[in-house]
């Protein structure tokens, strides 16, 4: 059995497996057209490959899983697994003054484990399997949840939600940052432990 969590990102339109899209345009290569351009990833480092990738088609680079092809244009990255360990795709928005900020994107996800485990960490270890998007501040660790480093979580999987969920439109206003530079993180962990 695998575990697989996955988000697509792209620039506009109807997406099928997740769209990242801004009201006035403050994100780089939001549809991944230019690679890894404007993104950053941090990841754990371990046998089975896992890590975001910029991808073209419809199977998992690493899992083989069947995915849906990018929603628009010819790229989107996906996060693929095949065994434990975290993955964390990030970019820095700055938030002009004077503008109204909003933050809209679909997610959909395939959770091949038995459940979400939760816990206040986004550590690969004991039973951690959780998928969250954040805005949390710059300065702050990329792995952080402490509410002192979080500002926002416009989506996060919790303790007994289903193990797949169809492309669901989350919408976050951002506009409370305006004047300011935060970090746009989705986060990823798979614990083989829960497999």
């Amino acid at each position: 059995k695998n575990s697989m969590l996955r988000l697509t990102a792209v620039g506009h339109g109807s997406a099928r497996v997740a769209e990242v899209t801004f009201s006035d345009g403050f994100i780089t290569n939001g549809g991944f057209e230019n690679g890894y351009q404007g993104w950053s990833v941090a990841q754990s480092v371990g046998p089975f490959g896992n890590s975001w990738y910029v991808y073209t088609g419809a199977v998992g680079p690493i899992s083989g899983q069947p995915i849906s092809a990018p929603p628009e244009g010819t790229h989107a990255m996906v996060s693929d697994h095949i065994g434990g360990g975290f993955q964390f795709l990030y970019q820095d928005l700055i938030l002009e003054s004077g503008y109204t900020h909003t933050l809209k994107f679909k997610v959909y996800y395939q959770n091949h484990a038995t459940g979400f485990f939760t816990p206040l960490s986004l550590a690969a270890a004991g039973n951690n399997q959780q998928y969250r998007v954040d805005i949390i501040k710059m300065n702050s660790p990329i792995e952080s949840v402490a509410p002192a480093d979080v500002l926002a979580t416009p989506f996060k999987t919790s303790v007994g939600d289903p193990n797949s969920l169809p492309p669901t439109l989350v919408t976050a206003d951002l506009t409370r940052f305006a004047g300011f530079t935060v970090r746009l993180r989705f986060a990823v962990v798979v614990t083989e432990q829960v497999l």
